[in-house]
């Protein structure tokens, strides 16, 4: 009886992590192979090409040093993902930037993991545990993250959830692993570390391990914002603050408390709903009742909602990144409220479900998948960008050419070709550079949205040079140019 007992319980464990990480692998291959066909395509963005600058030259002797308009500056005029560092080693395996989009695939597969075993702690039903994990990778916002480039603080998605699954089953040493390795993903998410020190605090009384959780946000958060960014960078502030946050500034020191009225009516306003509706819809709105851990996705959230800039209310960027482990948090506890409900408001109707719970689930499961092909950036997408995963003739014959311009040569390249050129010391996005350049790399497309749309100031570029006596075009490729510095300039 023990012996068959034992073996049943081995078999189901195998079964289980089978059927865990089967989709895992998949989502790893496949997002793999996208990203970098995308890549590719000439279709990434400049984000890929600093993060690859920034580990390149850490490598080589210059220590979280990237190119920007102002010359060579520390990473940390931008951000504070320090991250980047602890990555640099993969780079020794490869030192390619394709080796990024597979390593941020491989941490944002890995977070199916501590989701299922999150769910299983709560739930205590292993179907349904599984059905999370699965649904957290056919999450179109986790898909749309991966797809757009590679950004440190999508690593903290993995991390963050690792970091709560540890804190409710009380192993502090791996909490507090994981609550470093998150921060220094990005300066912002500190915040999301002190809101599970809130929860800490007052739902599981928690009480020295909350304080402390909550003060790593209030500490770092600032310090990161006020101090060290302005200290590095070359205006004396954050950069964002101009860029994202000018508008909600200026309403408040304008208007006083009807101004800071005006920004609480941002989390109410029609674009705020949509907004709502976006992120939510995918889950069938059960974080909802997961309230209080939706306060984990609150720190982005507000940062989003009064933003100034709208693509950070975008669902199709990586400006989601944490608001989804909040999301999924609150969707566990959630699921845990709507069976507390079944059961104690409709007894009959609880039987009914528990006998149907793997039908009922897996009709979930569908509508979730049919929700993710139709909003996510897979091919089979009805509203596939696909342009962006078509590499032709020209594409591989220009990245040879790029491949052949020797490291120590200065470029300035359009955003969607700096990142095949981003392994150097100097690396420049066409319309930042304020030195003059030795190659000179455009397309006279805009290819990372996926329209193709005209590129203006590449094409008054190109007309520019025709009349340029100091550069002289190497090659054109449909639209792609290469230029080079003539040699008596």
């Amino acid at each position: 009886m023990f012996e068959k007992s034992y073996f049943s319980k081995i078999t189901k464990n195998y079964r289980t992590w089978i059927a865990l990480f089967v989709p895992l692998v998949l989502y790893i291959i496949i997002f793999s192979y996208l990203t970098i066909l995308r890549h590719n395509a000439f279709a990434s963005n400049y984000d890929l090409a600093n993060m690859d600058q920034t580990i390149w030259n850490t490598l080589n002797g210059r220590f979280f040093a990237l190119s920007t308009p102002d010359g060579t500056l520390s990473r940390l005029s931008v951000h504070a993902d320090f991250i980047l560092v602890l990555l640099s080693p993969i780079y020794l395996l490869w030192s390619d930037v394709r080796m990024l989009l597979i390593t941020q695939t491989l941490f944002l597969a890995s977070g199916a993991i501590p989701v299922y075993l999150l769910a299983q702690k709560i739930l205590k039903r292993n179907f349904i545990s599984l059905a999370i994990s699965w649904l957290y990778l056919l999450y179109p916002g986790l898909q749309w993250v991966n797809f757009y480039d590679f950004h440190p603080v999508s690593l903290s998605i993995p991390l963050v959830l690792s970091a709560f699954y540890f804190s409710y089953i009380k192993k502090w040493s791996w909490y507090f692993l994981f609550v470093v390795l998150a921060v220094i993903t990005k300066e912002e998410i500190s915040l999301v570390i002190s809101m599970i020190g809130v929860l800490q605090f007052f739902l599981y009384k928690e009480r020295k391990i909350g304080v402390i959780s909550l003060l790593v946000g209030l500490l770092w958060f600032p310090a990161m914002v006020f101090w060290a960014i302005p200290l590095f960078g070359p205006s004396g502030q954050h950069w964002a603050f101009d860029v994202w946050f000018k508008s909600p500034r200026d309403q408040v020191s304008q208007q006083g408390f009807f101004g800071s009225l005006s920004l609480l009516s941002a989390y109410f306003s029609q674009d705020a709903l949509l907004y709502y509706y976006r992120i939510l819809k995918s889950l069938f709105f059960l974080p909802l009742l997961g309230f209080p851990f939706l306060l984990l996705s609150f720190p982005d959230l507000s940062i989003n909602l009064l933003s100034s800039f709208p693509e950070m209310r975008s669902t199709i960027l990586h400006y989601d990144s944490g608001l989804i482990p909040g999301l999924f948090i609150s969707l566990i506890f959630g699921i845990r409220k709507t069976f507390f409900l079944i059961k104690n408001r409709l007894p009959k109707l609880s039987p009914v479900i528990i006998k149907r719970e793997k039908l009922i689930v897996c009709l979930f499961l569908s509508l979730a998948l049919f929700i993710s092909i139709r909003n996510g950036p897979l091919p089979v997408s009805p509203f596939c960008w696909c342009s962006v995963y078509y590499v032709g003739e020209n594409e591989k014959k220009f990245a040879d050419l790029l491949s052949q311009i020797p490291k120590t040569a200065v470029i300035a390249a359009s955003r969607e070709i700096r990142p095949h050129l981003s392994q150097r010391e100097h690396a420049y996005n066409l319309d930042d550079v304020k030195v003059s350049p030795d190659y000179i790399a455009l397309i006279d497309q805009q290819r990372y949205v996926g329209n193709f749309s005209p590129r203006y100031y590449e094409i008054d570029l190109i007309q520019k040079l025709k009349n340029d006596p100091n550069y002289q075009l190497v090659t054109r490729l449909g639209h792609y140019y290469l230029y080079k510095r003539a040699k008596n300039y």
